[in-house]
Parts: structure tokens; sequence; C-alpha cells
């Protein structure tokens, strides 16, 4: 297992070893731990904020088990946001490719999410790229969270040739999520964790186990009305969730 270097990592792995061998982990142990039914595993440190003044973090929650072999994973911010000029989300989480893969399709906007609040309407769009990839944008813009329409899905494109597993040990969910600019931006407004996207993880194997793997924001911002990154005094990128095989 690669060396922890934060105490975030020590706080995070107490709970997982654990956990590995069938002893129950709970939220008094300050970890928030996804369904325990198979043994494809997810774990990771809450997301919280001090006081309403306090940055907002955007991170990654444990969802629903999918499948034997696949996780949802949630996308949340944490509010009350001290801006209220978001005009949009941009992220990519990164994963190595050689441990799971992004389940093509799986990807959707949470109806409702704060970005459509004030009668926004956002675009979105999502692709899946070696994480070398850097500056390439996706390209299948999706409306998200019109009235009356589902929860829109967002197919997943490849949309860079699949390098050799030497040239690349890493793959990445390259997500956007923006408002027009005419609706200008908005705060996340509620207290608690806001969803605002699902996508799922597949696991490789599972007859061997895998170490708890720390999946990992890249090329990240929020962005306000003028199109330029938020500081991070207002909204801020958490690493701080883990897949593993026990």
């Amino acid at each position: 297992m690669r060396a922890f270097r934060t105490n975030l990592d020590w706080r995070i792995v107490a709970c997982l070893i654990p956990c590995a061998v069938g002893v129950a982990c709970n939220d008094t142990d300050d970890v928030h731990v996804g369904l325990r039914s198979t043994r494809y595993q997810c774990a990771g440190a809450p997301l919280t904020k001090p006081n309403a003044t306090a940055p907002s973090p955007v991170g990654l929650t444990c969802g629903t088990e999918a499948d034997i072999d696949q996780r949802e994973i949630n996308v949340v911010i944490v509010g009350m946001s001290p801006s209220t000029d978001i005009k949009g989300v941009h992220f990519d989480v990164v994963y190595p490719r050689d441990r799971f893969a992004y389940v093509p399709g799986s990807a959707t906007i949470v109806p409702d999410n704060f970005l459509t609040w004030g009668g926004g309407v956002c675009t979105a769009n999502v692709c899946s790229a070696p994480a070398q990839s850097v500056g390439k944008a996706c390209t299948n813009n999706k409306t998200c969270n019109v009235a009356g329409l589902v929860t829109p899905v967002l197919t997943a494109t490849e949309l860079f040739p699949a390098p050799a597993p030497s040239a690349a040990t890493n793959a990445a969910l390259r997500i956007a999520i923006d408002r027009p600019a005419a609706d200008g931006g908005v705060g996340a407004t509620i207290g608690g964790q806001l969803q605002f996207v699902r996508f799922r993880l597949r696991v490789g194997s599972l007859t061997e186990p895998i170490d708890p793997t720390l999946l990992k924001f890249q090329n990240m911002a929020a962005i306000n009305s003028m199109d330029m990154p938020l500081p991070a005094a207002s909204v801020f990128f958490v690493d701080q969730l883990f897949l593993w095989v026990q």
C-alpha cells in the first residue's frame, strides 16, 4: 500500500482496515461509509463547513451499489456558499485506468441542482479520456433540468485515442456544467450537501484485492459570470473518497 502522507489519509484508513475485515464503521468514526454488501467498497471523510462564511467544499460521496461490480458516485457541494456568482463547475475525476472504468451513459444531472435555481437552464457535457489530455474539452453538450423533462442522461464519448498502458496510468471523467451567460451566476444558498451530478465506476476485477484508491480532482474550477475561476476562499475541491476491493 502507498505511504499515507496526511492526517486525512490516516483517519480514513483507520476505518477502512477494520471495515475490510468485517468490523462495522459508522458516522461516529467521522467517516462516510457506503453500502458494504459486496467486496467493492467505498468510503470517504465527510464534507463539512464550519459556518456560512467559510468556503464551500466540492467533493465526492458514496452512492448506491449499482451492481456487484459498479458503484455510483455523487458529486456534491456543501452550501451555503460565500459566493452568489457561481455560473459553472468544471472538473476531471481521475482514477487508475487499470483498476476502474467509467460506465458509459451513467453520468446524470441531478434534477433541481443549484445551478438551475432562479429559473436558469444549465448545459452539461461529459467524456472519458486519458488523464494527460489537459485542455481538450468534451463536445457532447446536453441541456439539463428543463421543466417537464426527465433527468437527462449524459452519454460518455471517448474523444481521444486510448494510449498504450505504459503511456498513461490514469483515466479521467471530464465534466463541465454551466448556466447560460445571460442567466448570470447563483449561490448554493441552502445548507448541507447538494448533489448535482452522479456517475458510476466499474471495478476491473473482483477476484483480487485492491488497496484503497483515492479518486482525485484535476483541472477543477468553479466559474463566475465573467468566466473567471472563483478563488478557493469561495469554493474549493477536496480529494477524500476511496474505492477498494476487500
